[in-house]
């Protein structure tokens, strides 16, 4: 009995231009069972169609393929692994293009997959030939559609390239723009054009930004206040923010090439700001980027990670919170002339840096400039309330027309009653909500005298530097110093120790002695008479008086083997092999403190202090008081359950309590409960 032949029928539309050629999702389908009409005559066979829409031929998968990649075409894959299990006589597409636009695909395909199960193809617009020259033809046809693809896109990409050297803008519109319609075009194609609303907003983050609030806090800012986001759904986050200041548009620049080179565009007489300050943009992202990397990103405290460099190798200084002395320090390779590395204690380099920024801010011509852009920050602010109460009275007309609208519709019975209400009580929410900023913005308008009071407040705050530096929170503290401070180097030679600040607005870099803070350390184990433990310098007392190593076991409580090996230690560690000339060394030091030596007894070495939370165990503590199941607390931090629970108890172990919610308690009762991180900090997880 002759088989059925089962047809796999492969239909790929690439463009717009395919649709008006023929070639759309309906009519190659259409043209394919005719053909097999044709072929095997109507109802003799089945087939399948699968369908590949705006995909290129030049895109995958490759026959050999298992598993489908991201970017493959789904329609073809399913095909191919039909076709593998052997159950279908043909594989029928309108031409041979349209499956593959490359030699390799096209040829293996049949080679590797349809050959070996005896399949074979039904072409509608060519002539499909197994034999050498049918081959050879396929292969001529498969190579055209190859070179035309590639000539199609070096077409485009010289295409883009033209518009890009006449100055058009790209891809997608940023925020503060729109394409220009047709019937407004000023050149050959459609540019850009500002939108005034947006652009608005786009001046207000560069000035919130530069100004020293982070992205994300200008995000919840433009939030709380209701300003549209682009996307009419969307909500402001950090990377938005990121995207409107990183755009080059908004100075009149256009990206070049892919490379990134910027040139002027053809919106450059509409641009928002200079050149200029998209450069202070810029650096200050680059500046936020490589202070922020890793734990220091974590620590808002660390006001100079990233800004203190090492005198001797020029190594960033690696900030050290972990103890009770916060510092920098130096962990490189490179010693100074006494082997030691260099250390700058926190608190003292905050001091002098304060008091260098006190002298610097007390010059006339950094005064007036901030007191300028504090009266331009004030007096800008009557413009942005006006433009925002106007905004909101023409919300409001907005809803009293929808709501006209919807009545009628309602009368007309074209709307249901129960959707009409929703809809009603949504416009009544948004009206109150309305109502209530603009009562807000209109009392804010009236108190014209509390503006000008606060003017004055701000300006006779730049007299008081230090209170003002007190006043201030510690990111933004960190923001000023690193938007002022370029580097600061320390320097620790035999004779001082002091540090060089390079400080933006200054030429000359600043030369700062300091008498104390810089102290050094060494990264290796002390030696000497330093390194000697308070028994060893007990033994050696007890050697100074007389006594041998039997008797000192006696006095110790132990054994006389312990005893040698005690005395042998600091022997050695004094770099003598006597104990009574290891005595002697250290006689001056004994005479200092032997009221406080262990000299009789077992000697108990002091206990450890309580151990305090690790971060991670304060943090799980701390979303589990606050009513979060362990299931959620592992969806939101990425860890295991089991991993949460073992947090969780030995967290519970540590504060002695029963629930999270009394181990948070027991912290806020005892603050060395906290990590040495976050000892200082009133700060949650």
């Amino acid at each position: 009995m002759k088989k059925t032949p089962r047809i796999l029928i492969y239909v790929r539309v690439s463009s717009v231009e395919q649709e008006k050629d023929g070639l759309s999702k309906e009519a190659q389908p259409a043209k394919c069972i005719q053909k097999l009409d044709e072929v095997f005559g109507a109802g003799n066979y089945t087939h399948e169609i699968f369908f590949d829409l705006a995909k290129s031929g030049s895109l995958g998968p490759k026959p050999h393929q298992a598993v489908r990649l991201p970017r493959d075409r789904q329609g073809l894959f399913e095909l191919i692994q039909k076709a593998k299990s052997g159950q279908y006589t043909h594989i029928c597409a309108f031409r041979g293009d349209r499956i593959y636009r490359d030699v390799v695909g096209s040829l293996s395909l049949y080679a590797d997959v349809m050959k070996p199960l005896g399949m074979e193809y039904i072409f509608v617009a060519e002539k499909w030939d197994p034999s050498s020259a049918g081959m050879l033809t396929s292969t001529v046809l498969a190579t055209i559609a190859e070179f035309q693809r590639k000539q199609t896109s070096e077409n485009v990409a010289q295409t883009l390239d033209h518009k890009r050297d006449l100055g058009y803008t790209l891809g997608t519109t940023p925020f503060g723009w729109r394409r220009e319609q047709d019937f407004e075009k000023k050149h050959d194609r459609r540019n850009i054009v500002p939108v005034p609303s947006e652009r608005e907003t786009v001046i207000r983050i560069k000035d919130l930004y530069l100004s020293g609030i982070s992205e994300s806090g200008i995000a919840v800012l433009l939030n709380r206040e209701r300003v549209p986001h682009k996307k009419s759904v969307g909500r402001w986050t950090g990377n938005t923010v990121h995207l409107v200041l990183v755009s080059p548009t908004h100075c009149g620049l256009i990206r070049k090439n892919k490379d990134g080179d910027l040139g002027e565009g053809i919106h450059s007489p509409d641009r928002f700001y200079d050149e200029g300050t998209f450069r202070q943009i810029l650096d200050r992202l680059s500046r936020t980027k490589k202070r922020l990397r890793g734990v220091a990103g974590s620590q808002p405290f660390r006001l100079f990670a990233g800004l203190a460099y090492c005198g001797s190798c020029g190594k960033r200084l690696q900030s050290s919170f972990h103890n009770d002395t916060p510092s920098y320090r130096c962990l490189g390779n490179t010693y100074t002339n006494d082997g030691t590395h260099v250390y700058v204690n926190a608190n003292q380099l905050e001091e002098v840096i304060v008091e260098l920024l006190q002298s610097v801010s007390q010059k006339a011509e950094y005064r007036n400039m901030a007191k300028r852009e504090i009266e331009r920050l004030i007096s800008g602010q009557d413009s942005k309330l006006t433009a925002r109460a106007k905004a909101i009275r023409q919300g409001l007309e907005e809803i009293s027309t929808k709501r006209d609208n919807l009545a009628e519709a309602l009368s007309n019975k074209a709307i249901r009653m129960d959707h009409a209400r929703k809809q009603f009580d949504t416009l009544d929410k948004q009206e109150e909500v309305y109502n209530v900023e603009l009562l807000e913005i209109d009392v804010e308008l009236d108190q014209v005298q509390s503006r000008t009071d606060l003017l004055k407040r701000a300006k006779a705050r730049l007299d008081n530097f230090p209170h003002l530096w007190k006043s201030m929170l510690d990111h933004e503290k960190r923001e000023s110093l690193h938007a002022i401070i370029e580097r600061i180097d320390v320097f620790v030679d035999d004779d001082r120790k002091y540090i060089v600040v390079k400080l933006v607005t200054e030429t000359e870099p600043q030369e700062i002695v300091l008498l104390k803070g810089a102290e050094r350390y060494r990264p290796k184990k002390m030696d000497g008479l330093a390194a000697l433990s308070a028994r060893e310098l007990a033994a050696l007392k007890h050697v100074l008086d007389g006594a041998n190593y039997v008797l000192i076991a006696k006095y110790f409580e132990t054994t006389p083997s312990n005893t040698h090996c005690l005395l042998a230690r600091a022997a050695e560690k004094v770099g003598v092999k006597s104990f009574i000339d290891a005595a002697k060394i250290a006689e001056q030091t004994i005479r200092k403190i032997e009221s406080q030596l262990p000299l009789f007894g077992r000697y108990g070495y002091p206990r450890r202090a309580e151990k305090r939370l690790s971060v991670m165990e304060f943090q799980v503590l701390d979303l589990a008081a606050k009513g979060n199941k362990i299931e959620n607390i592992a969806l939101r931090t990425g860890m295991h359950i089991e991993r949460i629970e073992a947090l969780l108890g030995k967290g519970l172990a540590k504060t002695s309590s029963e629930s999270a919610r009394d181990a948070v308690k027991a912290i806020k009762a005892n603050r060395a409960l906290l990590p040495k991180t976050m000892e200082n900090k009133e700060r949650t997880a």
